[in-house]
């Protein structure tokens, strides 16, 4: 490249790359506005997945422009390897052409000319190609730039999608507090009818005790009551026997008939009593499996299983008549046949 002389303008013409990109007026607006566009930055507006798809674009732009700029060097290469052999082959032109410089009817001053032209071009290409190598490693460099922050916003998609992920479990389990949240409060209701429900059997069962000490009280009095009935009958019995007056008899039937009426009393209370207690107890029976089972029955299927359970507790207990009945209805037989 250093060697001067003439050379042949019909060569350079036939070696002239012919392709649209030796034109500054081709790549000049695209590097000009690569160079005046900001490196992307995140914006709160911006969606990752758009700035992907954008880098990816541009990449792929910027990819498809080196390969170009990559045929238009090894264009330029090939022609300038052309050039050095035509100069290399004519560096001895100045010798030739001062003997023979009426060849082809080509003078000397337009064979320096020409080889000055040529020399210029050939500067001009040079100087183009280490331009491109320039913008080359330049576009390269973007390119390492653009796949750095490609990377980094898949690093930013994929910590998106980990959150977005994290958010989700975690509405999940927000749910299931708010659903365990209600089964407890129902729960403590539960639980709150339940204790009213056992404190009302407490009272009831209470109740029911103490009727049953006054029935068992009840049942001692008539015990007593008869046997003074038959302690009186007998004394009766002797007494008639050793006695034959009138008014005694008389006043030992108003005693008798006394203590008959107490009986009496006091039978027809303890049966009362007594049906009284088994009503009620059949009634706690019922509701104690109602609460057993954890509902609670109405009124209509309520009172049919009170009536059976009250005929089987009257199947089961044989209800005995006390002995002052039986004595009573005799001693009255006895007194009826003294009469007459």
């Amino acid at each position: 490249m250093t060697t001067e002389g003439p050379s042949d303008t019909t060569g350079v013409e036939q070696h002239k790359p012919d392709s649209p990109f030796n034109s500054r007026e081709f790549w000049s607006p695209w590097f000009n506005n690569s160079h005046r566009e900001n490196p992307v930055r995140l914006s709160d507006e911006l969606q990752p997945h758009d700035e992907l798809n954008r880098y990816r674009q541009a990449v792929r732009r910027m990819g498809e422009d080196i390969l170009a700029l990559n045929s238009q060097v090894a264009q330029l290469q090939a022609a300038n390897i052309q050039l050095q052999n035509i100069v290399a082959r004519h560096e001895n032109l100045t010798d030739f052409h001062i003997e023979y410089s009426n060849i082809d009817g080509i003078t000397k001053a337009e064979m320096m000319e020409n080889y000055a032209a040529l020399k210029l071009k050939m500067l001009s290409q040079t100087n183009e190609l280490n331009n491109y190598k320039q913008k080359i490693v330049q576009l390269q460099n973007e390119i390492i730039k653009k796949n750095d922050q490609e990377k980094y916003y898949l690093r930013l998609s994929e910590a998106h999608k980990n959150q977005q992920n994290l958010i989700q479990r975690l509405q999940e389990k927000s749910k299931k507090i708010y659903g365990l949240e209600d089964v407890c409060v129902k729960q403590e209701k539960v639980i709150e009818c339940l204790q009213n429900k056992i404190e009302n059997q407490i009272t009831a069962s209470k109740l029911c005790n103490e009727k049953l000490r006054q029935s068992s009280s009840l049942k001692l009095r008539n015990k007593q009551l008869a046997e003074e009935c038959d302690k009186l009958q007998d004394e009766l019995n002797q007494e008639l026997l050793s006695k034959s007056a009138d008014q005694e008899k008389f006043e030992l039937y108003d005693i008798i008939k006394e203590n008959e009426l107490k009986i009496a009393a006091l039978e027809e209370q303890l049966i009362s009593n007594n049906e009284e207690w088994k009503k009620e107890k059949a009634d706690l029976m019922v509701e104690l499996n109602e609460a057993k089972h954890g509902f609670v029955r109405g009124v209509e299927m309520t009172l049919p299983l009170v009536m059976e359970s009250i005929h089987k507790d009257q199947r089961s207990t044989n209800i005995v008549e006390p002995r002052g009945c039986s004595r009573t209805a005799a001693h009255r037989q006895q007194r009826v046949g003294s009469n007459r």
